[in-house]
């Protein structure tokens, strides 16, 4: 079904198909590379979406940076319930107005906290560039006038006064090792569990690597886990393994770092 300019209201952004997804309909943008997923498969790597899912219960607080239009905010806020919250941040303004819209139809707004900000280093301010084929590919770049850019924020100042946060999820395209260094507060009163986008061309756009990822977490006590199953199919599996040294994965892998002696660890089916 072709959306009109009145999908959203008081909004005129076109170019939105509303699609049947395995969590509700909800808008995804035409010729969109997430939005095939959806039509495909039913929600986007939705066998990483399980895998996560796993580890997520009633009431939980989730962090969600880089929500996109809400693949994985709205499945998410239906796991955790009405006692739940998930604070979906998202730096694109117009991700942002699918974001809002999705919760919306999806009658998850009420769990839903979505904010239009960017997660970065404080000291720098930013422009977003984006990629018409896949609107989740939308990544920061700095620049030096500072009156026309986004100033950064960090996961400690986003997470302030908020209620102790079970899950993160970061998916910063390339900003993942900047919005970890970000969370020094958080990571330590918390102990949340974490699920990582580790790419490492997109890393190396701002002189990071999966390797520092690797000695920042396991310096903070983290164990890693990878889904060694499907990443995208119609179907909810997955495989977990437990990972030894992250430079060995390859060049693209989505990690779920869990505190050691962390509760939930017994799920990864590992002691």
């Amino acid at each position: 079904m072709k959306e009109s300019k009145n999908a959203m209201a008081g909004s005129t952004v076109r170019g939105l198909l509303l699609v049947q997804a395995m969590f509700g309909q909800i808008l995804g943008f035409e010729n969109d590379l997430i939005t095939e997923q959806l039509i495909s498969y039913g929600a986007h790597t939705r066998c990483e979406l399980a895998f996560l899912s796993h580890f997520v219960d009633p009431g939980d607080t989730i962090l969600d940076i880089g929500a996109h239009i809400g693949t994985f905010t709205i499945p998410l806020a239906q796991k955790v319930g009405p006692n739940g919250l998930v604070i979906a941040v998202e730096a694109d303004q117009r991700n942002h107005a699918v974001l809002v819209a999705n919760t919306k139809l999806t009658q998850t707004s009420d769990r839903v906290q979505a904010a239009n900000l960017l997660v970065g280093s404080p000291a720098e301010t930013y422009e977003l560039a984006q990629d018409e084929s896949n609107t989740g590919m939308s990544h920061p770049i700095p620049v030096t006038d500072r009156t026309r850019g986004i100033r950064g924020l960090t996961l400690d100042e986003i997470s302030a006064g908020k209620r102790q946060v079970a899950i993160v999820k970061i998916v910063v395209q390339g900003m993942e090792l900047e919005a970890l260094c970000g969370a020094e507060q958080l990571l330590l009163s918390s102990r949340p569990i974490l699920y990582v986008q580790v790419h490492r061309e997109t890393l190396s756009q701002y002189n990071a690597s999966p390797e520092q990822i690797d000695l920042f977490l396991r310096a903070r006590g983290y164990r890693f886990f990878v889904n060694v199953g499907d990443r995208n199919a119609a179907h909810d599996r997955f495989v977990i393994a437990e990972v030894d040294k992250l430079g060995e994965l390859g060049a693209h892998f989505d990690l779920l770092a869990i505190p050691q002696n962390h509760a939930r660890l017994s799920r990864t089916g590992f002691s």
